[in-house]
């Protein structure tokens, strides 16, 4: 548009100074002229250069933009592997887990059987230690009358057995 304005006016003044003659009022009157297309040619030209500053400051946002894109997708992957592997390692140690769960219990079933079979190994060898005395004795008398029918059967006189006992 401001192209356009000064076409405009470049034509308009440009015309009239060349239809009227040299005459000193008319000229300073139209010599504003200049200055209004020196000034719209100075709007033009800082006009295309914050044009092409903003263009340029445009594309330097959009390549950090898009290396913004790239390296937050570069970080949700690795983010995303890195919650794959904790997954699987939280499930084999949960798997780990529930095995040892198993092994624990089954290693206290086994403890409880081994301290019922202690027990009862324990109430056999107390019988055995209460009665020691009492029983080795019934065996000595056993081995005692054992000789002696030995004895007789061996043909000693019963007279004697008699005597001894």
């Amino acid at each position: 548009m401001l192209k356009a304005a000064l076409d405009i006016l470049s034509e308009f003044y440009g015309i009239q100074m060349l239809q009227q003659p040299a005459s000193a009022p008319e000229l300073k009157k139209n010599a504003g002229g200049a200055k209004v297309t020196t000034m719209l040619e100075t709007i033009i030209a800082d006009a295309k250069n914050m044009e092409a500053e903003a263009q340029r400051a445009e594309e330097e946002g959009q390549a950090a933009y898009e290396n913004f894109v790239k390296e937050t997708q570069t970080s949700v992957d690795e983010k995303n592997k890195d919650i794959g592997n904790k997954s699987e390692t939280k499930a084999k140690t949960e798997e780990e887990l529930v095995e040892t769960k198993e092994a624990k219990e089954a290693a206290l079933i086994d403890l409880e059987n081994l301290s019922n079979y202690v027990l009862e190994l324990h109430q056999e060898c107390d019988f055995v230690v209460k009665n020691f005395d009492m029983r080795q004795a019934a065996r000595d008398d056993e081995v005692e009358a054992l000789r002696q029918a030995k004895n007789i059967l061996s043909g000693a006189a019963f007279e004697q057995f008699l005597q001894t006992a």
